[in-house]
């Protein structure tokens, strides 16, 4: 389960990065979430469905929907980065 220092660890706080985050992943913690927010350098993606390897029920076409939500997401993320 990652954690706050987990994140702090790696450098999270102090640098713009996108995060997509599986809703069926067991790694997933809408609440570390909260406690961390959102910001214009921080971004999170929920995929709803996706676990871990992005797999949707076993449905390769939900699977390839929730990879274009990442990516959508991505790209949001790094347009919006031009003041940083």
């Amino acid at each position: 389960m990652y954690t706050w220092d987990t994140l702090a660890i790696a450098g999270f706080e102090h640098r713009p990065v996108p995060n997509a985050f599986h809703a069926a992943d067991s790694f997933y913690d809408p609440g570390l979430l909260t406690a961390i927010g959102e910001t214009p350098t921080h971004r999170f993606a929920i995929i709803e469905g996706a676990n871990h390897g992005m797999n949707v029920n076993d449905d390769v076409f939900q699977s390839l929907r929730a990879l274009e939500q990442v990516l959508r997401a991505a790209v949001n993320f790094l347009n919006g980065l031009n003041g940083f």
